[in-house]
């Protein structure tokens, strides 16, 4: 995906509120990356991972970033960023960079501007202790991430339950995580009332993979409302998930809404080749609007090839959508519930 002029007005519109949102003194800062390698030292420049420590801590870890102050924008100028260092720790020292106050990580591109992981470990890990933080990613590819373990989030993993994320014109490929999400996983998202908490925009995830649920995306929600994740003018393809949900997966309480979008030539093991729900609860919901499910495929003769529930409680609304061309087991299958669901699976078309 490119810039364009709907991004510029989505920058203009972030910033504008974030200002009149902080108090006097706790301006937004800018912290410009300087350096591509992945280092923590003193002086030479501002790596990525010293940006994010200066935007999590507000300070200036290194003389040469600038310090943090209240939601920063760290700036990603065109170039590789390869990642480094050992997986397994949370202070932002190596491996993956974690994310714990609010933050806008803003490219030159997805084709201009890249983090590589490198496989060993994920991209970005976003967590605050329970204390609510918002982040964006616009603008940038990444590639190469990998959860290591039974974890999720194979290029980024959100555990804040009252955050919320934005990814807006991003490339996400050849991530892979151990659990859920081969690209991105939201656990323990949570709403006290209906609401979004997140949003993929403009975006392409391809080519990523679980050895659970949720070959690209995987949500889950334990609010009782449930909250909203978004995916708008985006493509899913080639993406596989070792049990359900080949390019999303919503557990729980999830809902999504995907909207002018594509998941194509996607799969998974135990059905749902695109898109599979789990569990009992009582809001799940899928609202697909003038977006094409193709191509996508299972193995299991009893499952899905495109969309699949598994409790009666499950819904699905469908608008101006094309379903077509997706196989279980070799058979033309595109919609089926399965144990503890009772058939036939059920849809509802809305003009």
């Amino acid at each position: 995906m490119h810039g364009s002029r709907d991004s510029r007005i989505v920058k203009f519109l972030v910033a504008l509120a974030l200002a009149l949102a902080l108090p006097a003194g706790a301006r937004a800062a800018e912290i410009p990356v300087t350096i591509t390698a992945d280092v923590v030292a003193a002086g030479g420049g501002c790596s990525l991972r010293e940006a994010v420590t200066a935007a999590n801590t507000d300070s200036a870890p290194a003389s040469g970033c600038t310090a943090g102050s209240g939601p920063d924008t760290i700036l990603l100028g065109a170039g590789t960023y390869v990642l480094s260092g050992a997986a397994g720790e949370d202070t932002n020292m190596s491996g993956d960079l974690d994310i714990k106050a609010d933050t806008i990580i803003d490219g030159a591109g997805d084709g201009n501007t890249i983090i590589d992981a490198d496989h060993i470990d994920r991209v970005f890990d976003i967590n605050n202790s329970g204390n609510q933080i918002d982040v964006t990613f616009q603008q940038l590819a990444i590639k190469n991430g990998n959860a290591t373990g039974a974890t999720d989030g194979g290029a980024i993993r959100m555990t804040d339950a009252d955050g919320t994320i934005s990814i807006r014109e991003l490339t996400i490929s050849d991530s892979r995580a151990g659990r859920h999400g081969g690209a991105v996983s939201f656990t323990g998202a949570q709403a006290v009332v209906m609401g979004q908490i997140g949003e993929i925009v403009d975006s392409e995830f391809r080519g990523n993979s679980s050895v659970g649920a949720g070959g690209a995306v995987y949500h889950t929600s334990d609010g009782f409302f449930g909250s909203v994740l978004l995916v708008a003018r985006s493509t899913l393809s080639g993406n596989s998930a070792g049990t359900t949900g080949g390019a999303v997966h919503a557990a729980s309480n999830a809902q999504m809404q995907i909207v002018n979008s594509t998941l194509s030539g996607n799969s998974a093991l135990q059905g749902g080749g695109a898109f599979a729900f789990s569990g009992t609860s009582t809001t799940p919901k899928l609202d697909l609007r003038f977006s094409t499910i193709a191509d996508n495929t299972t193995p299991l003769g009893s499952g899905a090839g495109a969309i699949q529930a598994d409790s009666n409680s499950d819904i699905v609304d469908l608008r101006g959508s094309i379903i077509a061309g997706n196989l279980a087991n070799g058979a033309a299958v595109n919609c089926a519930r399965v144990t503890p669901a009772t058939p036939p699976f059920v849809a509802t078309s809305k003009v």
